[in-house]
């Protein structure tokens, strides 16, 4: 991302962009700006805070990003998610909007909305088990 904005600032300016792209991006990795492990733990951290989303669907906006499979699988190990927790807290403030529901039609809509939210179906069994 970072290369093609680079790129594109140098065509603008009528710039000589290889010489100065390399050294703005040996740059930006010496001041670790561009640290893959960092953009992934500070990224998944966020979404769990603010915006809680399953592992499934991380993964997903993480490719989406840019990030390549590998350091993702490396780094994602690395991180504890109790996905357990977070849609079980999703659900609750969720069936709020499902009061008067019969049952069959409230479950049938909480587990479309926690697999739209990126959880496992087996996440979604365990927090429906509760309910």
């Amino acid at each position: 991302e970072i290369r093609k904005k680079l790129d594109s600032f140098c065509k603008r300016r009528s710039l000589d962009g290889s010489m100065i792209l390399e050294k703005v991006i040996d740059r930006l990795i010496e001041l670790k700006y561009l640290d893959d492990a960092r953009f992934i733990q500070n990224y998944t951290n966020d979404r769990i805070n603010f915006a809680p989303r399953g592992k499934r669907l991380i993964r997903m906006e993480l490719i989406k990003r840019g990030i390549s499979k590998d350091s993702l699988e490396q780094e994602f190990g690395r991180i504890e998610i109790d996905e357990c927790e977070l849609a079980n807290n999703l659900a609750l403030k969720y069936a709020r909007k499902l009061e008067g529901l019969d049952k069959n039609k409230f479950r049938q809509r909480m587990f479309g909305f926690l697999g739209r939210k990126g959880f496992s179906p087996d996440t979604i069994y365990k927090v429906l088990t509760r309910c």
